[in-house]
């Protein structure tokens, strides 16, 4: 009896013996089967294997991957937990059934393995990645959670640092927001605004209005942009900090004069007429001393804010700090421009004749609404139509019309037609004329002119 048991366990142990032997050619025809796309019948053979034995990680990964190419990914995820409850530190494995429950849907179970992977490996990407689904889908406490546990890792970088800070303002962590938003604006690129600006509302909401304006200035020397600088004073305005405000706008017009009335116009649709006022006033005082052609603008900007005297103040301070006669005389235009002649009839004693002539056009036009046609006509004739602009010299010949005959005016014309500087507007209407008047060669010297 007892040499019997002996040959059945002797046979036993050949049997599994023969079975391990025999494993790896199964698994050679499995791999040959699946590579012919025939994953039914590998998968066949495959789940056919012993169970509980030392090659069942591998035999459950093999599985897996079958099931996978079947396109049976509820299976395929089941067996991929079976084998990382065998082998737990396979983190290739771990990425593949993270990427598979992404796959079914099941975003709550690869929210958990994806925070799984990331304390096995944390790296910035992985951290970037999980931040931004737990963003996208609402998991803000998550998220949260998720920042503050690497915050202090080099794994954060500044645009991570501003979210955590976002985070926490949501939350009225004012202290907590403004270390991370702090971080992340001495880190991030010179053009990122969004963090920024939220870092100056933290700011002021934690009352630290000095190191909020000190920020404030070298960001917009950073940005010159006239959009973001509006934010910034609308923001300081809003806060009731009308001081920093308007020390704000004074320093804009040092940063970007360029830019002033952007700025200024802005401020106004946003109903912030103090700081634009501030400008207007910080930006005149340098105007003495500024080689731009900008009084239209500024005329425009006080007309918009209603300081309909701040004109005629400015032109009296420019006469009296002995401004260039073409800056007060451009200045004394653009009133014109923008109010009529008649609005110059306080300023009269500051358009003198050293100031006029640098403006004929302007100064022959006053003449005649002043009823001076002599005054008018000297000024007009010492106009070069050349250096005017297409509608100035349209208005320059008719102010001409106004006071010479059209014989004078005709040979005026001629003149500078023959002294090649007569500009081409003007052309057809002398040729025009010379046909009226039967000057045939000048009229047609003008046409031949015309076809070259």
């Amino acid at each position: 009896m007892r040499q019997h048991h002996g040959i059945l366990g002797a046979v036993a142990v050949l049997v599994l013996l023969g079975a391990y032997a025999f494993m790896p050619r199964v698994e050679e025809h499995v791999t040959m089967l699946a590579r012919d796309g025939l994953y039914e019948s590998a998968l066949r053979e495959v789940t056919a294997l012993p169970q509980n034995t030392p090659r069942q990680p591998q035999v459950l990964m093999q599985i897996y991957m079958l099931r996978e190419k079947e396109g049976n990914y509820a299976d395929a995820v089941a067996t991929l937990k079976e084998y990382l409850a065998l082998r737990p530190g396979d983190e290739v494995a771990r990425e593949r059934y993270a990427k598979l429950l992404l796959t079914t849907g099941d975003l709550a179970s690869y929210l958990v393995e994806a925070r799984t992977l990331t304390a096995i490996h944390p790296d910035a990407k992985r951290i970037e990645q999980l931040a931004s689904l737990y963003r996208l889908h609402g998991y803000f406490a998550e998220e949260l959670d998720l920042l503050h546990t690497y915050a202090r890792t080099a794994h954060l970088d500044s645009s991570l640092n501003e979210r955590l800070g976002s985070l926490l303002a949501a939350r009225g962590d004012w202290r907590g927001a403004l270390e991370w938003l702090s971080q992340a604006d001495r880190a991030a690129p010179d053009d990122q605004s969004y963090g920024r600006l939220l870092l100056l509302d933290v700011l002021l909401r934690d009352n630290q209005r000095k190191l909020a304006l000190q920020k404030a200035k070298s960001w917009i020397a950073k940005w010159r942009s006239a959009f973001l600088t509006v934010k910034l004073i609308v923001a300081f305005a809003d806060a009731a900090e009308n001081e920093a405000a308007t020390e704000l706008a004074e320093a804009v017009v040092s940063l970007m004069p360029e830019k002033v009335f952007d700025i200024v116009g802005a401020l106004t649709r946003r109903e912030r007429p103090q700081a634009a006022r501030t400008m207007l006033a910080s930006w005149s005082t340098r105007a003495v001393k500024s080689d731009r052609d900008q009084w239209r603008e500024y005329i425009y900007a006080v007309l918009q804010l209603g300081d309909f005297g701040e004109p005629f103040q400015l032109l009296a301070r420019l006469t009296r700090s002995g401004a260039a006669p073409l800056m007060r005389a451009r200045l004394a235009e653009e009133i014109a421009a923008a109010m009529g002649m008649q609005a110059l009839e306080p300023l009269r004693q500051y358009l003198t004749n050293e100031v006029l002539k640098t403006r004929p056009l302007f100064a022959g036009q006053l003449a005649q609404f002043e009823g001076n046609a002599q005054l008018s006509l000297h000024y007009l004739t010492t106009t070069r139509p050349v250096d005017l602009t297409s509608d100035q010299r349209m208005a320059w010949l008719a102010a001409l019309r106004k006071v010479e005959s059209t014989t004078a005016v005709f040979q005026r014309l001629t003149r500078l037609w023959v002294a090649k500087q007569l500009p081409p507007e003007y052309y057809q209407l002398l040729a025009e004329e010379a046909r009226l008047r039967n000057n045939n060669y000048l009229y047609s010297a003008i046409w031949s002119s015309l076809d070259k």
